[in-house]
């Protein structure tokens, strides 16, 4: 069953005539009734009935226009959004974003892309790793921001943005806030803030594990700004990434014992065409000096 079929059967049952129908249609009469017989097979039974008044619907052709009738609207409302998604799209960043990721650091880039394109469009994933490249590979993003230990699948192409490494965030009246430096034997006892969202937050807990460093851990919860605000409000101390914006009532100090950095990558499916938009945030992802961001 064709789509042009059943516009021609519709045609017909508004005009009641082969002849009036066809010349709505723009096509010949002979052309009409060999789509309407050919659809009659293929539902097989007649849907019209001709006599002295013209044409019309057969009992068969009542009890199925209803069905043929959705299926005309629903092919007509599909075509629509297709043509308007991809309108759309064309204009559509949809960017997936780990959580190890500043959201400051992304506003000058997508600011700039704005300014230069006037109808952009910004879709803003942020979730597990997992999850972004999951959707990646499905199509439900195009770009994607996270870091470089993760596995990536074998058609996901990487480029380099920055490196990362991990910082100690502790009340700004702490003791340790006096010192420009925080050996890590310094930290035992401390009662802590774990960010359970962060590799490089678990990676610190396992080196202190190891070394004989004793946490309190005390206290969790996700992305670098709540656990920068638990830290203010004095419930602990905490790692915290290099680049994350400093919260008031916070000291962020370098730790010594622990050089562990972890890559910030730019993912995307390779050979997979980008849109206009995500052309753009490629581009100045890559020419970007993010360490400085």
């Amino acid at each position: 069953m064709e789509l042009q079929q059943l516009k021609y059967f519709m045609a017909l049952c508004d005009r009641g005539s082969f002849t009036r129908a066809a010349d709505h249609c723009a096509i010949t009469q002979p052309a009409l009734t060999r789509a309407i017989k050919k659809l009659e097979e293929e539902l097989g039974g007649t849907l019209f009935e001709r006599d002295a008044s013209g044409t019309q619907l057969s009992r068969f052709g009542r009890s199925v226009r209803p069905f043929l009738e959705q299926t005309l609207r629903a092919a007509e409302a599909a075509r629509i959004k297709a043509r308007s998604f991809l309108r759309s799209d064309s204009n559509q960043l949809r960017l997936g974003v780990a959580p190890a990721l500043p959201p400051a650091m992304l506003m000058r880039p997508l600011s700039e892309i704005r300014r230069r394109i006037a109808e952009f469009g910004l879709e803003l994933t942020q979730s597990d790793v997992a999850t972004i490249l999951q959707q990646l590979e499905e199509g439900d993003l195009e770009v994607a921001i996270i870091p470089s230990g993760s596995r990536l699948p074998d058609r996901v192409h990487q480029w380099p943005l920055y490196e990362e490494y991990a910082c100690l965030a502790v009340p700004e009246h702490h003791a340790l806030a006096s010192l420009p430096e925080v050996p890590l034997a310094a930290l035992d006892g401390e009662i802590w803030i774990e960010r359970v969202d962060n590799p490089l937050s678990c990676a610190f807990l396992e080196h202190c594990a190891e070394q004989g460093v004793q946490l309190m851990v005390r206290h969790r919860a996700t992305g670098d700004d709540q656990v920068q605000h638990l830290v203010s409000a004095g419930f602990g101390c905490a790692v915290t990434s290099s680049h994350t914006p400093i919260v008031a009532g916070v000291a962020i100090r370098p730790i010594l014992g622990f050089e562990e950095r972890h890559q910030i990558v730019l993912a995307a499916v390779a050979g997979r065409q980008f849109n206009r938009v995500s052309e753009v945030f490629v581009r100045m992802a890559r020419a970007r000096d993010w360490s400085n961001a």
